[in-house]
């Protein structure tokens, strides 16, 4: 019966997705929220600069912890607090500030390699 989910565009938008997309909807949004934190580790590990390997690694936890928190409050492992699912959820500030860290970690992606670093 649709309609019997509580806030179903911020906090449970996975148990929503599930109710109208099945499990392979379920699956899809999961595999592309996982590879996208994959991604944000490889370039970090390739961006040749300590600070920008660090911001990449930083962006792709925080990623994933909000991934797994979702996940965990939509399927009952942990507790609801409130925080969405990166790039899915309604919330404003939320879907800003993960645009903003990808922005972040496309620009890392862009920057040229360092002098000593171009003739590897």
């Amino acid at each position: 019966m649709p309609g019997r989910i509580p806030a179903q565009h911020t906090d449970f938008v996975l148990s929503a997705a599930g109710e109208e997309l099945g499990f392979i909807g379920c699956m899809v949004i999961i595999i592309l929220l996982v590879v996208l934190i994959i991604r944000c580790f490889y370039v970090g590990i390739k961006s040749n600069n300590p600070l920008g390997m660090l911001v990449c690694i930083g962006v792709a936890g925080m990623l994933m912890v909000q991934t797994v928190e979702n996940i965990g409050m939509a399927i009952g492992l942990m507790p609801v607090i409130g925080i969405t699912l990166p790039f899915f959820s309604y919330g404003g500030s939320s879907l800003v500030t993960s645009f903003a860290a990808m922005g972040l970690v496309s620009g890392i992606k862009m920057r040229p390699k360092p002098v000593r670093f171009r003739n590897l």
